[in-house]
C-alpha cells in the first residue's frame, strides 16, 4: 500500500473500527504533508528561541552569521533573556489559582463544592499545578505548548488514574490553519513519544501482544526532527509511539417532545427507546426519534510506523484532550512562525 506521495506503509494491520491500516495512515501522511513546511519553520524558530534563553552560545553565533571559529576566541555572554523568563514565569508559579467548580443555581452550591474538593484533590495528586506552570514557561519562551490529559494504567489496571503532560513545541503536530484556542476548529493533532515496551504496554495494556512483536527500528521516517531522541541515532530500546487526534462525526440518537420542542439525549440501549415511547403515550406525551450527526473526535495509536488501533475517542467527550497555552497569536496572519510567538522572539 502506498501513499498518494509514494510512501509505502506496512500492510495486514486492522484498526478496531474494521477499517484498513492505510485509512490511518494516509490521514496521517496528508496532515505531515499539509502541515510539515509550516511547523518546521515554526520549530526551527522555537528551536533558535529555547536555545538562546538556555544561553546556547553556537546559537548566537549561527543566528547571527558567524560560527565560533570565525571569531578564533571565546566569547563572553551576559544572558538577559532567562532572567526576564523566569521573572514572569516566578510570578505566575507565586500566584496562581486554584480550580474549581462554579455551579449553575444557588441550591447546587454543596455539590459544586464537593466536586471542587475532588478536582482539586485530583490535580494535586496528578501533580498538575506545577504542569501548568511548565507549559506556561514553556509558551513565553516559543510561544505554544500543550498540557495532554491521559490515563495511567501502571497502578489501577481497571480504571487508570488522571494525569497530565507537557506537550512541547518539538512533540507535536497540528492543523495550521486553527484560530480558536479550544481547539474546536483543530482538524487534527499529531503527538509523538520514544517509549520502551513495557511503558506502551501499561499505556494500552489490552494491545500488549501486539506491542510484543514490534522491534525498535530507531527514526526510519526523519520526522519530528527537533524532539530530543530523534537526535540520538544509537538508541535501541525505544520505540516511536505516534498518536493522531482528528476530528469525524458520529451519528446521535435525540428524544424530541413535541409538545415543548424540548430534545433529550437517549443514553440507554437502542431497543428500549420504543418501550419508552410507548410509556410516553400512555402519558398523553407525544415523542419522536430524531438522528443527529455531531462532531466527535477520534484516536489512533501508531507504533513504530504499525497501526494499533483506530476508534472513537476514549473519553467520549467529543474534543480534544489538551489545553492549549499561547503567548502571543494572530489568528489573521498565515504564515506559523509569525503567527504564534513567545517573549523571546521580539527580544532576540
Amino acid at each position: 500500500m502506498a501513499s498518494p506521495s509514494g510512501i509505502g506503509f506496512p500492510q495486514g494491520y486492522l484498526g478496531v473500527s474494521g477499517n484498513s491500516d492505510g485509512d490511518v495512515l494516509r490521514r496521517m501522511e496528508d496532515a505531515w504533508q499539509e502541515s510539515s513546511p509550516q511547523w518546521l519553520q515554526f520549530q526551527a524558530e522555537a528551536d533558535i528561541d529555547t536555545r538562546m534563553t538556555a544561553g546556547d552560545q553556537e546559537a548566537l553565533y549561527a543566528y547571527g552569521a558567524r560560527t565560533h571559529n570565525y571569531w578564533k576566541r571565546n566569547q563572553l555572554s551576559f544572558n538577559k533573556l532567562r532572567p526576564a523568563i523566569q521573572m514572569i514565569s516566578g510570578h505566575q508559579r507565586r500566584t496562581r489559582k486554584s480550580s474549581i467548580i462554579i455551579p449553575q443555581d444557588t441550591q447546587d452550591q454543596d455539590c459544586a463544592d464537593q466536586l471542587s474538593k475532588t478536582l482539586m484533590w485530583t490535580m494535586r495528586y496528578a501533580n498538575s499545578f506545577s504542569q501548568i506552570s511548565e507549559a506556561f514557561e514553556s509558551a513565553i519562551t516559543t510561544g505554544l505548548s500543550m498540557i495532554y490529559h491521559w490515563l495511567d494504567y501502571s497502578k489501577d489496571p481497571l480504571n487508570g488514574d488522571i494525569r497530565s503532560s507537557v506537550m512541547r513545541y518539538s512533540s507535536f503536530l497540528m492543523d495550521p490553519f486553527f484560530k480558536r484556542m479550544d481547539l474546536s476548529d483543530c482538524r487534527y493533532i499529531w503527538t509523538r513519544k520514544w517509549l520502551p515496551k513495557n511503558q506502551i504496554k501499561m499505556l494500552i495494556p489490552k494491545y500488549a501482544e501486539m506491542i510484543d512483536q514490534i522491534n525498535p527500528k530507531g527514526n526510519t521516517d526523519g520526522r519530528f526532527a527537533y524532539l530530543p531522541e530523534a537526535l540520538n541515532y544509537q538508541q535501541r530500546n525505544l520505540l516511536v509511539y505516534d498518536e493522531f487526534w482528528y476530528q469525524d462525526t458520529r451519528t446521535k440518537h435525540l428524544v424530541l417532545d413535541e409538545q415543548t420542542g424540548e430534545t433529550y439525549d437517549w443514553e440507554d440501549a437502542p431497543d428500549k427507546m420504543q418501550e419508552f415511547f410507548e410509556w410516553g403515550a400512555r402519558q398523553g406525551m407525544k415523542m419522536k426519534k430524531i438522528k443527529h450527526e455531531v462532531p466527535t473526535i477520534r484516536y489512533a495509536v501508531v507504533v513504530q510506523h504499525q497501526p494499533i488501533f483506530d476508534k472513537v475517542a476514549p473519553d467520549k467527550l467529543d474534543r480534544y484532550p489538551f489545553s492549549l497555552f499561547v503567548c502571543f497569536m494572530n489568528p489573521e496572519i498565515p504564515y506559523l512562525p509569525h503567527k504564534l510567538q513567545g517573549l523571546i522572539r521580539g527580544a532576540r
